[in-house]
């Protein structure tokens, strides 16, 4: 499991050095990026022009944050995208926000991270996911009986 403090302070740098040593879809990252209406952990630019943004959240037992969802969701509108990426030490929550107005009702997919000793391991994954998403691949959707499970009740 990585620590969670590690992921917080190790992802940007990872991302970077990911991007400089690989050729993907993104070109620019950058932490603790002002939105206009507040920051956001992690602002994503593809070559393409678009953009999502990460999130972290320590996900105390076995819940999501609220908060932290709704100010990724907004931090998600205010760079004029509509895909964020909630983190924990053992997860990532990618979002597909559509106007929906309740959380859980948010199109989800969630990623576990078994067996991931370092942020440099999840890094592919984190990109890959948010790349799938882009472009429209078809992806599992995590139910909302299941997402409602990890968001605390309205």
């Amino acid at each position: 499991m990585i620590e969670f403090e590690n992921l917080c302070e190790g992802l940007h740098k990872a991302i970077e050095e990911y991007l400089d040593g690989h050729q993907t879809r993104f070109e620019r990252v950058e932490s603790e990026y002002e939105t206009g209406d507040g920051v956001v952990d992690i602002y994503l630019e593809d070559r393409g022009g678009r953009t999502a943004v990460a999130m972290f959240d320590p996900l105390e037992d076995g819940v999501l944050d609220r908060d932290t969802i709704k100010q990724a969701r907004d931090g998600t509108l205010a760079v004029g995208s509509s895909i964020f990426a909630i983190l924990t030490s053992e997860e990532l929550f990618l979002f597909e926000y559509d106007n929906q107005i309740k959380i859980v009702t948010i199109d989800c997919y969630k990623y576990e991270f078994h067996g991931c000793e370092s942020v440099e391991d999840i890094v592919p994954t984190i990109l890959a996911a948010i790349h799938a998403r882009h472009e429209g691949y078809q992806m599992s959707k995590l139910p909302r009986d299941k997402l409602e499970q990890y968001v605390e009740d309205e």
